[in-house]
């Protein structure tokens, strides 16, 4: 018998990491983050959405500066990462696919260089590098692993196939 890690698809939503977030949030940035969880839906599991601020304000109704708080707040808490023009949701947060898909689009995330938030913050900068060292490290463990199993497999049926 063998056990195997498989998602459906639809969509995940990890709610301990927004709730953190969310009691920064007053009414009007609920619905900045309504429509990115709408939006991430979207992108059909790459988790990436191309908008500028401007652009997320006027579809969501919001001013831009809201926008930019609600954005400011969920990259402290590493639910999205930010480049010019482009959002980056984490797929430890939100995403709907594969598990596959989503280690995919993990690896694609934890590329993305986050913001120093704490710039002055030397020692919080070093932490946050360790923690992304680990996370990586976790990662490699877990393809090693999968990787081991499929040569295996692989393994097994050149075996059979020579009997």
């Amino acid at each position: 018998m063998a056990v195997t890690d498989a998602d459906a698809n639809f969509s995940k939503i990890w709610l301990a990491n927004l709730l953190l977030a969310v009691e920064e949030f007053g009414s009007a940035s609920m619905a900045v983050l309504f429509w990115l969880v709408k939006k991430t839906e979207e992108t059909r599991g790459n988790n990436t959405i191309y908008m500028t601020i401007r652009e997320i304000a006027a579809e969501v109704g919001k001013s831009t500066q809201t926008v930019h708080k609600v954005l400011r707040i969920l990259e402290t808490h590493d639910i999205i990462r930010r480049k010019t023009g482009v959002i980056f949701v984490s797929p430890e947060v939100i995403y709907k696919g594969t598990h596959t898909g989503r280690m995919h689009v993990l690896t694609t995330y934890k590329a993305v260089e986050k913001a120093d938030l704490e710039e002055d913050d030397v020692r919080a900068r070093v932490e946050r590098r360790a923690q992304e060292l680990k996370r990586i490290s976790e990662q490699y463990d877990y393809v090693r692993k999968l990787m081991e199993a499929d040569l295996d497999a692989l393994e097994r049926e050149a075996d059979a196939a020579a009997e």
